[in-house]
C-alpha cells in the first residue's frame, strides 16, 4: 500500500529546525531588511526528522533573515503522512 501525505504549512520554532550551515551573507542581511520593512516571504521547506525535529531542505538565507531579526518562528511548508491507500 502507498502512503498518503499531505503538505502542511504552518509556523515552527526555529530552534527545532536543524541547518547544515548558515550563510551569513549580503543576501541574508538584505533579505532581513526587507522582512523587517514588511514583505512576506515564501514558506521555507523543511523535511520532518526524529523526535519532533525538521531538517532544512530549501530557505537557509530565509532562515538566517529570522534569526537575526530575533523571531522565534518562521513560516514552513512540510510533507505530513495521513495514512494508506
Amino acid at each position: 500500500m502507498a502512503k498518503v501525505t499531505t503538505h502542511v504549512t504552518t509556523h515552527i520554532p526555529l530552534n527545532l529546525i536543524d541547518i547544515d550551515y548558515l550563510p551569513i551573507d549580503r543576501k541574508s542581511y538584505e533579505l532581513a531588511k526587507l522582512i523587517a520593512a514588511g514583505t512576506i516571504i515564501s514558506p521555507i521547506k523543511l523535511q520532518r526528522i526524529a523526535q519532533g525535529r525538521f531538517k532544512l531542505k530549501n530557505g537557509r538565507h530565509k532562515f538566517v533573515a529570522c534569526k537575526l531579526l530575533g523571531y522565534s518562528h518562521i513560516a514552513a511548508r512540510f510533507k505530513k503522512p495521513t495514512g494508506k491507500l
